[in-house]
């Protein structure tokens, strides 16, 4: 879902920031921490106001919350943190030799 958004957004955000430094993007949501701190973050990385994912989602955390808790989840972080590595050694492209999974076998679990 996070990289069906980015790619809806990707042109309108790129283009906005190409226009001039003084242009301004404001995302508005719901909470503002989940979805939009990733995407925002990303965005950071990719507009490189930030080299890394942690200082990018450091700094989010910082604006965005009094008490620096708001990209707390491992899913959150760990996308954030993919996105810097395809931005490194891919230059933002998906990755040529992507895997899929074709079987997943589920043990002990309630329904």
């Amino acid at each position: 879902m996070v990289s069906e958004m980015i790619g809806e957004s990707d042109t309108f955000l790129v283009g906005a920031f190409g226009e001039g430094v003084e242009n301004v993007v404001v995302v508005h949501c719901k909470a503002g921490m989940a979805r939009t701190g990733v995407m925002i973050c990303s965005l950071l990385l990719f507009l490189k106001f930030f080299p890394m994912a942690e200082e990018a989602m450091n700094y989010y955390n910082h604006i965005r919350c009094m008490d620096g808790k708001t990209l707390v989840l491992p899913s959150q972080i760990r996308y954030v943190k993919y996105f810097e590595h395809i931005l490194k050694h891919f230059n933002g492209e998906t990755p040529p030799d992507r895997r899929y999974t074709s079987d997943t076998l589920l043990q002990n679990v309630s329904v």
